[in-house]
Order: C-alpha cells, then sequence, then structure tokens
C-alpha cells in the first residue's frame, strides 16, 4: 500500500487491537517491492498468525483502500475492506479507521472461535 494509508492503518490497528494482539508494521521484510513479497516467509519469521495486504487502486471517481487480512500459514483471506478515498471519498485516515475496525471485529471472532475451540469440554 501507498505510505499514507499504510501508515494511518497501521495506527489504527493498533488502536483497534485494544491489547488482544500486536501490529508490527515496520519490520525490514515489509519494505521490499511487492514482487519480492512473500507473506509466508515474513509471517514465520516474525511469528505472525495473521498478514495484512493491500494496495490503493486508482479508480475515474478516485482513489480506493484495498486490505485483506490473511490467515496464515494458509494464506486464507478472511475479509476484504474497500473504501473509496479522495474526490467524495472518505479521507485516508477515516478508510484506515474503519478497515481497522473491521479487522478488529474479524480478528475478535477469530481469536474467540480459536480460544473456544481450544479449550476441552468439561462435565
Amino acid at each position: 500500500m501507498a505510505d499514507q494509508p499504510t501508515d494511518s492503518l497501521i495506527a489504527e490497528l493498533v488502536v483497534a487491537s485494544r491489547g488482544r494482539y500486536a501490529v508490527i508494521g515496520n519490520a525490514a521484510s515489509l519494505r521490499v517491492a511487492r514482487a519480492q513479497r512473500d507473506p509466508q516467509a515474513t509471517a514465520a519469521a516474525l511469528g505472525a498468525r495473521y498478514f495484512v495486504v493491500g494496495q490503493v487502486q486508482p479508480g475515474p471517481q478516485g482513489d480506493v483502500v484495498v486490505a485483506s487480512p490473511l490467515r496464515m500459514p494458509q494464506q486464507t483471506h478472511i475479509a476484504v475492506g474497500r473504501f473509496p478515498v479522495g474526490r467524495g471519498g472518505l479521507g485516508q485516515a477515516e478508510a484506515a479507521r474503519r478497515i481497522a475496525e473491521r479487522f478488529r471485529k474479524v480478528l475478535s471472532a477469530e481469536t474467540t472461535e480459536t480460544t473456544s475451540s481450544q479449550v476441552p469440554a468439561t462435565r
């Protein structure tokens, strides 16, 4: 993603996490050309269970910020956030806030499901 939306999204993910998960947004392995990125290797190196991919797509009505968290190591997309920015759309900061809030809800549900499924039944 472009620098400004990426920085805004990282900051908003930290706020939205409410201390339930850590956000890594400035690892050296993340600062390579898109064609050279390897989400699997990066997530493994960082010990991450999720990896967010995204981009800013230009369009006739303005840019659209698209972001999706992947469940690792399967690389399964678990949500997609698409928000128009600029010319009549949201500001980049507001788009980042909405994406982060949507992901917070999805990740919270994932965490709850994982925790619930790992708790043995009691009698």
